[in-house]
């Protein structure tokens, strides 16, 4: 039978390149202070993931919708890890960066675990992006307007909207078979 592995390379680039992030990550989580520590996180974390992602998806369906869901788990894991964790007046370089590592393997977990009953076109998934995008903007804009001008309550106006933003438009892809481009020139026309 023949699946579709359009997207197997882009998983594969992705999960490197944040594993990279990771290995740097844990590094100064664990208290690593020397360059070598840092150096040997990303030489190590690269790699491992890169053989691991390459076994994983040798003869699994990943499409490009796939990979760019998958991307976008990540990417927006990392980003609600660490702001929610800013919101909530933590400080400290460690327990914010151990959120942000935790929040990226949640969603790229999650993505994943999803695009095992699911496969949006990348289109839809570029919407799911934008989305989220947005309504990180309007949820910051909308709370300047109401007055809401403190750092917490701001951020957590940010990230509800970026939240409610995804969650809005996850409701609409499945109906929706959007092509990349015409999915950036809705972004771009906003």
């Amino acid at each position: 039978r023949d699946i579709d592995q359009r997207g197997r390379i882009g998983t594969m680039v992705f999960g490197t390149l944040y594993s990279t992030w990771l290995g740097v990550g844990t590094a100064i989580v664990t208290g690593a202070e020397s360059d070598r520590a840092l150096a040997a996180g990303m030489m190590i974390g690269a790699p491992v993931v890169l053989m691991t992602a390459h076994a994983l998806t040798g003869d699994i369906q990943m499409s490009p919708g796939q990979a760019s869901l998958i991307k976008l788990g990540g990417l927006w894991g990392t980003w609600q890890g660490y702001g929610w964790l800013v919101a909530a007046d933590e400080e400290g370089a460690r327990p914010l960066i151990g959120a942000a590592m935790a929040g990226g393997l949640v969603g790229i977990a999650s993505s994943a675990a999803l695009t095992r009953y699911t496969d949006l076109h990348q289109g839809d998934v570029s919407l799911l992006n934008y989305a989220g995008l947005w309504g990180t903007w309007f949820g910051f804009c909308s709370s300047i307007i109401v007055g809401v001008e403190d750092g917490n309550p701001l951020l957590r106006n940010t990230l509800l909207g970026g939240d409610l933003g995804l969650l809005a438009m996850a409701a609409l892809v499945p109906r929706i078979e959007m092509s990349p481009a015409r999915a950036r020139l809705i972004n771009l026309g906003g």
